[in-house]
Order: C-alpha cells, then structure tokens, then sequence
C-alpha cells in the first residue's frame, strides 16, 4: 500500500537501526525548523523523516478549560520558540481548548506540519489487544483527511485501522492509509464535509478484508460478541465522547464493563465504562472478524 521504492528502502533503515534514525531525523529538524515560518515548514516536506513510536504526551500539558486559556498557551510556545502564530489554524487551538492532552500535539504544529513520514505501527501491535492509535499522533496527526487534518477528522479512520491492523495482523493498515483508503474509495462526505461515512465500517471494512456486521444496541448482545474476541466500533452522538459526532472503538469487556479505545482521549481509553453510561449517545454498532 506504501510506494514501493520508498518504503523499501526506509523499512530496510528501520530494521538496521531504528534508534540511529530517531536522532538523524531529530537533527534534521533542528536545522530545518526554528523560525516556525510558511518557508521552513515546505521546506521539511522535501524530505522524508521516520517519526518512531507512539504518540508522547508532554508531562506538562496544562489543564485549560476556554479557548482563550489555549491561545495564551500558544502563545507561550511560540514565543519561548520563535514562532509566530498566526501560523496555528484556528482549529487546532480550538482543539487545545477542548481536549488538553493535544498540548504537544498543537504546539508543535509548526515543527512537523509538512512532514512526509512513514509510520510504522509494528511495535504497537505486539501488546496481544486491540492497539490504542489517537488521531492526533504526531506520526499522521497533521496529515489532510477530508475538510481538515487527521487530528481533526480522522477518528473513523483511525478507529477502522485500530481494528483492521489487529484483527488482520497488519501494520500496513496505519490510520493515515486507512484514511487515504477511505478517501480514494468515497468513503468521506466530500458533498457536505461531515465527516467519515458509515459505509467505511461496513462496506469498507470489507474490501480491507474483514467481515463486518451490525450489532443491535444491546447489552447482552454487544458482551457476547466481545467475549468472542470480535471487537466493536461504535457511531456516538453528542454525549461524553463528543459535542457533534465520533467514532470509538470497543475492544473487551471486564465484568460487565466495557474498555473503549477513544482515538481522541487517553483518560477516556484509561477507564472502563458501563452501558448505561453510553447507551443514548450510541447511534449505530459494527462488529468485525478476520
């Protein structure tokens, strides 16, 4: 699914020395990203880094609750580090405001926006789950989906590629491919930029290679195909998970509970959650099987 010619030869660096190529592409960034300006940023997109790893979120993300508070600590970064402003979207700061833990992710905005990276998901899959991919990782975060960035849009692809990667046991299916998937295949609302269509899950899925199916909103029912081992994604409305519309991941059940894989929330994925808590906010429920 990559361009051959690229990928063979980065997958071949990765597997002689991933941790060499961290501190090459950190120094390269060091050179070409200082100033934040529109210049700096088309010039990293020249070249093709590897950003390794997970998504890290800063230690230091600040508790923000208004949109004033976030610009102010945009602020904040941009002075400390030479960048002017008026370089963040209005929605990435919007952002900010309403999901703290993207702290990093927005500052850095300038830093890695333009950036061709090829992401590689391999070791997020050893953990025998369901992994947990946020939209906002820097490795596809800022790469276009649709109206606006992945960290934006990007939670139907990013749940799909959740599923698909672990079911499939393949780290070809990275939220960014999954997205360019669904874009190539007319599975983003392109005629009123609402988002991610619900036939990605279905039909979608099923051109990736699985078998979907829709679940009815009950509980004994969604436990049951859970404790098979198929997990669920799950359309949600306005509620705890979001102001408009989302895609969440459902990928086990402990005692009668369900554990969530929120592509946009890590304290969210940190808890379990009881049905009642979710059931009317649920607005459809797939299952899915290699």
């Amino acid at each position: 699914m990559w361009k051959k010619g690229i990928s063979v030869i980065i997958l071949s660096a990765m597997v002689i020395s991933l941790v060499s190529m961290a501190m090459i592409f950190m120094n390269d960034l060091g050179r070409n990203v200082k100033a934040g300006s529109e210049d700096e940023i088309e010039e990293v997109a020249e070249t093709i880094y590897v950003i390794p790893g997970p998504v890290v979120v800063s230690s230091d993300a600040p508790e923000i609750t208004s949109y004033d508070e976030a610009r102010q600590y945009v602020q904040k970064y941009a002075d400390e580090h030479g960048i002017d402003i008026g370089i963040y979207p209005e929605d990435l700061i919007n952002m900010l405001a309403n999901n703290p833990e993207t702290y990093q992710f927005v500052c850095e905005y300038p830093r890695y926006k333009g950036v061709n990276t090829v992401e590689d998901i391999t070791g997020d899959l050893y953990g025998g789950g369901v992994p947990l991919f946020l939209q906002w990782d820097i490795r596809w975060g800022y790469k276009d989906y649709g109206s606006n960035m992945m960290a934006l849009t990007g939670c139907g692809p990013t749940c799909l590629s959740m599923v698909a990667s672990y079911l499939l046991d393949d780290p070809s299916l990275t939220p960014s491919e999954v997205a360019r998937f669904a874009e190539e295949n007319g599975y983003y609302d392109t005629e009123y930029g609402s988002g991610t269509l619900w036939t990605l899950m279905s039909e979608g899925a099923e051109q990736l290679g699985l078998r979907s199916e829709e679940v009815p909103l009950e509980k004994e029912t969604m436990l049951a195909v859970l404790e098979s081992g198929q997990p669920l994604i799950l359309s949600m409305g306005p509620g705890a998970f979001t102001s408009e519309g989302h895609f969440i991941v459902i990928s086990g059940t402990v005692n009668g509970q369900f554990r969530v894989n929120d592509p946009n929330s890590i304290e969210r994925s940190s808890r379990l959650w009881d049905y009642e808590e979710i059931e009317d906010q649920v607005q459809a429920i797939w299952t899915f099987s290699a």
